[in-house]
């Protein structure tokens, strides 16, 4: 019977130990994404500053809630809207990747 629950004991501490180390890995890839160069993000977004979309954006930066961090966005005003969008990136992006949408809904008649 000893025979048996040592290999036992052993096989089961290498399963555990593959399964954290392989959910380990694969939660990271998901959690921290490697971020993306200018090129990339052009890529895969279109333009990444407003004025390669002709947009005519004002650089804006506030405050957080808390003080400890400053936001930095643009404001794309359209002349006589009546409504306003805010975009919010994503986690390990940046509003560079919001231009197409900034684009799309200026567009629309709303500023951004």
């Amino acid at each position: 019977m000893k025979k048996i629950i040592l290999p036992l004991v052993i096989f089961v501490l290498v399963i555990a130990a593959a399964y954290a180390g392989i959910s380990y890995y694969f939660s990271n890839k998901l959690l921290f994404p490697p971020l993306l160069t200018d090129e990339e993000m052009k890529a895969e977004y279109g333009p990444i500053i407003p004025a390669e979309a002709g947009l005519d954006a004002e650089s804006v930066t506030f405050p957080s809630r808390e003080g400890d961090v400053t936001l930095s966005g643009w404001w794309i005003a359209v002349p006589a809207a009546d409504r306003a969008v805010i975009l919010v990136h994503g986690r390990n992006s940046n509003k560079r990747a919001m231009v197409d949408y900034a684009s799309f809904f200026a567009g629309q008649g709303m500023s951004v």
